[in-house]
């Protein structure tokens, strides 16, 4: 997956249950604050690299 940046202006948010239609939707509003990190925790692993390309690619970021 990707590699969290280490800085003082990252703001790092983790978000349970990426994997259903809230989780990912709060996740995906996370990702678009200026300067955030977002960490998807998730029972699926194929489930959880699933959001993460949608919300990468929704990001630009792929």
């Amino acid at each position: 997956m990707a590699t969290i940046r280490q800085d003082n202006d990252t703001k790092v948010f983790l978000v349970t249950g990426a994997t259903g239609a809230i989780g990912k939707a709060i996740a995906q509003r996370l990702a678009d604050i200026e300067g955030s990190e977002v960490v998807l925790v998730c029972r699926d692993q194929l489930k959880a690299e699933k959001a993460v390309n949608e919300i990468q690619q929704s990001q630009g970021t792929l």
